[in-house]
C-alpha cells in the first residue's frame, strides 16, 4: 500500500512508524528482529483475515515481528554465497 492510499492522519502515522522502526534498527544493529509497523485505518488485520475474528484492529497500530536469527546458521558459506547471489 502507497501512502497516497492513506488520508493526512494515516500518513503521518505511518511516516512516524517508519521513523520507529529505524530507530530501532539504529539503536540495535547487531541484535535487531524484523519488525514491520503498520497502521491499521480500516481493521483490515483483525476480523479474521490475519489475526482471529475477535480482534478489533481498526485505528489501531499493527506490529508484525519475525524472529530471522539463526535462518542460515546451518548452511554453509558456498550455501549462503550461492543463496544471495541469486
Amino acid at each position: 500500500m502507497s501512502l497516497k492510499d492513506y488520508g493526512t492522519k494515516a500518513t503521518v502515522m505511518v511516516l512516524n512508524l517508519s521513523g520507529a522502526r529505524i530507530d530501532y534498527i539504529m539503536r540495535n544493529v547487531v541484535t535487531f528482529l524484523y519488525v514491520k509497523l503498520y497502521y491499521d485505518q480500516d481493521g483490515k488485520f483483525g476480523g479474521g483475515s490475519i489475526l482471529p475474528e475477535s480482534i478489533d484492529t481498526k485505528g489501531k497500530i499493527y506490529v508484525a515481528v519475525y524472529d530471522n536469527r539463526d535462518t542460515f546458521s546451518h548452511e554453509s558459506g558456498i550455501v549462503l554465497l550461492d543463496e544471495f547471489n541469486t
